[in-house]
C-alpha cells in the first residue's frame, strides 16, 4: 500500500477517535472547556468568563490557569472529562471535570482526589469576570431560604484593602448578566454540606484584574484539612445559560430550586437526577401538592378534635 495511503489512514483514524469535551452554543453564548488548562470559558463576543477551581495550601495556591506554587502540573483530555494532576508542597492531587449538556444548561461533576496524603486549607469553584468588560455593572446573589435576589455593584474603582463586595453562607448561586436578556445563572451542591459560602471578590487586591464570583467547598477557611491517598471531594457545578427575560427568570428559579432541595436535605445524586431528566419543576410542584395535603389533613383533624373536645365538654356540664 503507498505511503500516502497508509498515512490518511493514520490521519483518520485518529481525527475519528479525537472528540472534543461537550459544549453548548445558544445564541453567540457559548459554553465550553479549555481542555489545555480545565478552565471553563463562558463566551459572548467580546466578554470572556472563566469558571475554575482554586485551591489554597497552607504553602502554596492553585488553580488551572496560575501554577503557583505547584510542579508537574499538566491536563489532559478524553471525550468524557477532563483530568488534571499537580504536586505541591504539602502532597500531590488531581482533578476531574466531567460535563453533561442539557438544552440551555451544562452541569459539571468535579472530583479532587489526593494522590498522596494531601493538606489543602480550602477549595472552591470560582467565577472570573474581567474588569475591562464588567466594571460599573451588577451581578445577584440568589439567597436561601426563599429565592430573593440581592444585587451586588461590580465598582468601576479599586479601593485599596477592602476587596470583599459581598459573602453570604446561605447562598443559592449567581446571577451573570452578559448582555441585553442574555446571561448565565450557576449554583454549586455536594453531599458535604447542605449550604455553601459563596463571596464576590475585587482581585485587583491581590493583582489580578477580574471580579471573582466563589463557591466556597465546605470547611472552616485557614484551617488545614488532611486527605490521605484515594479521599475525594466530589461537587457539582451547574450553569444555566438564559437568552431572554423569561429564560432570566427561570434560570433564577432553577439554581434556586437546585439549592432549596439540598438545603431540605435531598442527596446531590437525586438532585442530579432529576437536573438530567428535566423533572426538577415537578418534583416540587409534587412535594408542594404533598405538603398542602397534609396542612389540610392537619387542619381538618385539628378542627375534629375541636368539635369532640366541646361536646363531650358540654354533655359533662348537662350531667
Amino acid at each position: 500500500m503507498p505511503r500516502i495511503c497508509v498515512a490518511l489512514m493514520c490521519t483518520l483514524i485518529v481525527v475519528s477517535l479525537s472528540f472534543p469535551l461537550p459544549r453548548l452554543v445558544r445564541d453567540d453564548l457559548e459554553v465550553s472547556v479549555e481542555e489545555a488548562t480545565g478552565t471553563i470559558s463562558i463566551k459572548y463576543y467580546t466578554s470572556y468568563l472563566e469558571g475554575k477551581i482554586a485551591i489554597w495550601g497552607p504553602n502554596f495556591y492553585y488553580d488551572s490557569t496560575y501554577w503557583g506554587g505547584v510542579k508537574n502540573a499538566f491536563c489532559e483530555a478524553s471525550d468524557v472529562e477532563l483530568r488534571c494532576y499537580a504536586e505541591s508542597p504539602d502532597g500531590s492531587f488531581s482533578w476531574t471535570l466531567k460535563p453533561i449538556t442539557g438544552p440551555d444548561f451544562v452541569l459539571y461533576e468535579y472530583v479532587v482526589t489526593a494522590e498522596s496524603n494531601w493538606t489543602y486549607n480550602a477549595v472552591a469553584w470560582v467565577l472570573d469576570l474581567p474588569v475591562d468588560s464588567f466594571a460599573g455593572e451588577s451581578v445577584f446573589a440568589v439567597l436561601l431560604p426563599y429565592g430573593s435576589t440581592e444585587g451586588v455593584a461590580l465598582r468601576r474603582e479599586h479601593v485599596p484593602g477592602q476587596p470583599d463586595l459581598r459573602s453570604s453562607g446561605s447562598g443559592a448561586g449567581w446571577v451573570v448578566p452578559i448582555g441585553f436578556d442574555i446571561g448565565v445563572a450557576t449554583t454549586f451542591f455536594c453531599d458535604a454540606a447542605a449550604r455553601v459560602n459563596i463571596a464576590a471578590t475585587d482581585e485587583r487586591e491581590w493583582g489580578g484584574n477580574s471580579y471573582r464570583l466563589r463557591f466556597y467547598y465546605p470547611g472552616e477557611w485557614g484551617s488545614p484539612k488532611m486527605l490521605k491517598t484515594g479521599d475525594e471531594l466530589r461537587f457539582y457545578i451547574y450553569i444555566h445559560t438564559y437568552t431572554s427575560r423569561d429564560e432570566r427568570e427561570f434560570a433564577q428559579r432553577r439554581v434556586f430550586s437546585i439549592s432549596y432541595l439540598r438545603d431540605v436535605g435531598l442527596p446531590s445524586s437525586e438532585i442530579l437526577d432529576l437536573v438530567l431528566k428535566g423533572e426538577i419543576e415537578k418534583y416540587l410542584e409534587e412535594k408542594g401538592r404533598e405538603r398542602q395535603t397534609l396542612l389540610l389533613a392537619y387542619i381538618l383533624t385539628a378542627v375534629f378534635i375541636a368539635v369532640v373536645t366541646a361536646v363531650l365538654v358540654r354533655r359533662r356540664r348537662l350531667t
